[in-house]
């Protein structure tokens, strides 16, 4: 009998594991996306070196495991339990002498083992990997400080100067503008050829700067020098030949005069904020997210009051994420034991309740604790409290369920016709349309949580805070829902169909003369029913609610203190160039060039911009420039409504999510620049690549649905599951080498589906028809 509870003991975990790690695995994937969003200038930039792009996506991963772990436990017993259930295995097991007590032995060891596990993560991983997600981004605005310019892009990686740079050959910049504010003074400096210059920061005794402090830094020699050398380094000199210099008073006031001016050679000295950022990177930590447990600890006790609750509160969310683990686990494990019902649909269900109430009521404590009506330590206990009420509130369930069917209410008339529906075609479209809307909803949920944690610190500190936080919440879920889409389809499809094989209903099928393709036919035409309607939120929906979410994010983490992009929005539109404040559009400006040499332009303190014409309000007025004469004038009625515009407000919001496909389509054919002709190109092939999307996830998914029945039907959902993982890796992969000039954009984007198809394809003429 031992040998045989020994038996039962690995079976069952066994059962449970492959769908633990199918749901770590997927809802990693999910949440990483979600993280990496957050970094995107940095992932998507072909000017930081691939090392710093990688070590990045490793460094978000720990954060995000953390948080996926307890749910993938969670779903992985009730899944695995119910398998067990619906299959009658458990009730085999009870026949033959394994006592409940002994069915759980497996389900705490599996807890146990992962609560160790995320509490390592949480103790060590967590603030390592965000001490290497500030290092990593510090590391990428030193490399933005070496190459500050873009062709054919408006730069102000410099502080205090716009530089608008046509062409770069051999570190020499070709056709420059340069815009510089003294006061109420608009420099505007042209020049056919300019060059950025750092100076020589090695000393004579041979150490870099940055060497020097790092090998030394107690010596008061070596600290008086570096401090020198570190001055030097943050000092940078443009050097311009052959410059048209003018200079455009901002007042506005008929008595302002303008000076102008050609000089052979101009030396701009400018800051690069190298110090800073240097200063920045050699502290041990900026940040509470960065500490262990044991700094938690101590800061919790001894620092102001304010970040000692805070200290607090992270403190208690790390132990409570490294202990639920092993709680959900045991409320999985009693909950499943005790379900009654004869399908799993009841027990998802049960799962995204209890890990929605979970995370929830985790968010509620801390925002108690915040405001100081609950202690955080009591905070923390509430989700536990909230899982054990649910958990004993559905367990009284399952158990009067038998007694409440019996009664002659729930009792169905022998004239009654049943409820089935005889058709495949509709059997099968409710049941995958059924999990699609469960997973989605459940996946959803989840990412819109996990947005919460991150931001809740920020908005609880917000009179509004709240309602902010949920309008964001609602304009994020289109593009959460266009993002995981696909994945949850793959996931239904598999559902359905491996249910139905088990059920035997499939072999009834085909022996009744329908053949596999005829069967699944309903899941092709969902695919492709739901590319196209997912096409359509993209192209209608999503813009909008991706320009409302980004505004309303950086609303929320800078706490109203917010402006969008930098202090002011430059375009260049043919030999025109606008600029304008990002919120209000006041201080409007048109540069007009002829031929790198300034020929007019107009100045408006405010101005009211659309998509096809801009209004100049308040005083405006236009310099008329010819040789070294400026001619000034007030603007007549009809010359402040100007027609030929570009479309200036789509370029205020020009990331690819913000645009349709007809205009990123017309951003193309605006660019200048190869960097932002990649960003574009590859985001227009990506947008026609949702509509094949959901199909590809259908052929994917088919295939492996069908494989035989025991163990092997686990293993080849989850083969499933990692083809379309690898899938999605090798997507983001190809995507950064198109970025990089590395690939052309059609290649970089349909390359993965077209070997993804190809694959498909070939698995499913191998199944038996």
């Amino acid at each position: 009998m031992r040998d045989f509870g020994r038996k039962i003991f690995f079976y069952v975990v066994r059962t449970v594991l492959p769908y633990f790690f199918s749901a770590w695995a997927f809802l990693t994937v999910v949440l990483f996306v979600q993280q990496a969003s957050r970094y995107s200038e940095i992932f998507f930039s072909p000017n930081i070196p691939s090392f710093l792009v990688w070590q990045m996506a490793f460094a978000l991963l720990p954060s995000v495991i953390a948080f996926t772990c307890p749910m993938a436990v969670l779903i992985g017993v009730i899944t695995g339990l119910a398998k067990m259930r619906v299959d009658e295995e458990l009730t085999a097991v009870r026949s033959a002498g394994i006592s409940n007590f002994q069915i759980f032995l497996p389900i705490v060891f599996i807890g146990l083992v992962f609560s160790i596990f995320a509490f390592f993560v949480n103790w060590k991983g967590v603030p390592f990997t965000a001490r290497v997600v500030r290092q990593i981004a510090l590391q990428t605005a030193l490399e933005k400080i070496k190459s500050p310019v873009e062709p054919g892009v408006f730069s102000t990686e410099v502080p205090s100067i716009t530089i608008y740079v046509g062409s770069i050959n051999n570190d020499t910049w070709e056709n420059v503008i340069i815009f510089t504010r003294n006061g109420d003074a608009l420099r505007l400096i042209t020049s056919k050829k300019g060059k950025l210059i750092f100076p020589n920061t090695t000393s004579t005794k041979g150490p870099t700067t940055e060497n020097k402090n790092v090998e030394d830094p107690e010596s008061n020699e070596s600290k008086t020098t570096d401090n020198l050398l570190r001055d030097n380094m943050d000092e940078a000199e443009i050097t311009l030949t052959n410059s048209n210099v003018i200079t455009i008073p901002l007042s506005l006031d008929s008595s302002s005069k303008i000076a102008m001016e050609k000089i052979n050679k101009v030396n701009l000295k400018v800051k690069t904020k190298k110090q800073e950022i240097l200063e920045r990177l050699r502290k041990k930590y900026e940040s509470l997210e960065e500490l262990g447990l044991e700094e938690l600890k101590e800061t919790s006790e001894k620092a102001d009051p304010k970040q000692s609750k805070e200290a607090e509160i992270l403190l208690n969310r790390r132990l409570l994420l490294s202990i639920s683990p092993l709680l959900l686990a045991l409320i999985g494990g009693v909950l499943e034991t005790r379900n009654k019902s004869k399908g799993k649909g009841t027990s998802l269900m049960i799962a995204f309740l209890m890990l929605t109430t979970f995370y929830l009521t985790g968010l509620l404590g801390e925002q108690l604790a915040r405001t100081d009506q609950l202690r955080p330590a009591i905070g923390t206990l509430l989700p536990i409290i909230s899982l054990l009420t649910l958990t004993l509130a559905a367990a009284t369930w399952n158990s009067l369920l038998p007694s409440l069917t019996s009664l002659p209410i729930f009792k169905r008339s022998k004239n009654t016709p049943k409820l089935l529906i005889n058709t495949i075609n509709k059997d099968i479209t409710i049941s995958c349309l059924k999990f699609f809307l469960l997973t989605t909803t459940f996946l959803i949920t989840i990412y819109l949580i996990f947005t919460a944690f991150e931001l809740w610190k920020f908005a609880g500190a917000m009179d509004d805070g709240f309602k902010l936080l949920i309008e964001y919440l609602v304009n994020l879920i289109p593009l959460a829902y266009l993002q995981i889409a696909p994945s949850c389809l793959m996931i239904a499809i598999l559902v359905t169909l491996t249910l139905k094989s088990r059920q035997n209903e499939i072999i009834a099928w085909m022996n009744a003369g329908q053949s596999i393709y005829r069967i699944t036919a309903p899941c092709f035409l969902i695919a492709i029913t739901m590319g196209l309607v997912n096409f359509v939120i993209q192209e209608t929906i999503a813009p909008e609610t991706n320009k409302k979410q980004d505004i309303l994010r950086s609303k929320i983490r800078s706490k109203n203190a917010f402006a969008i992009g930098k202090e002011r929005i430059w375009i260049a539109d043919k030999n025109k160039i606008y600029s304008f404040s990002p919120i209000k559009q006041d201080n409007f400006y048109i540069f007009e060039l002829e031929n790198q040499t300034l020929k007019s332009a107009v100045i408006a303190e405010n101005a009211f911009l659309s998509e096809k014409k801009i209004i100049l309000e308040g005083k405006a007025k236009k310099i008329l420039l010819e040789n070294t004469s400026a001619q000034t004038r007030e603007l007549t009625d009809n010359e402040r409504m100007i027609t030929e515009t570009p479309d200036i407000l789509e370029e205020t919001y020009s990331k690819p999510t913000h645009l349709s496909i007809r205009e990123v389509r017309d951003k193309i054919n605006q660019s200048k620049s190869q960097t932002e002709q990649n960003l574009y190109k590859i985001a227009f092939e990506k947008k026609i690549a949702t509509l094949v999307t959901p199909l590809i996830a259908c052929i994917l998914s088919i295939p492996f649905a069908f494989s035989p029945k025991g163990k092997r039907k686990t293993i080849h959902v989850g083969y499933a599951i990692t083809i379309w993982l690898l899938f999605l890796w090798l997507s983001n992969v190809l995507e950064q080498m198109g970025l990089n000039s590395q690939l052309s954009p059609k290649m970089a984007v349909w390359s993965p589906i077209v070997i993804s198809t190809t694959l498909g394809i070939a698995l499913f003429s191998k199944t038996k028809t």
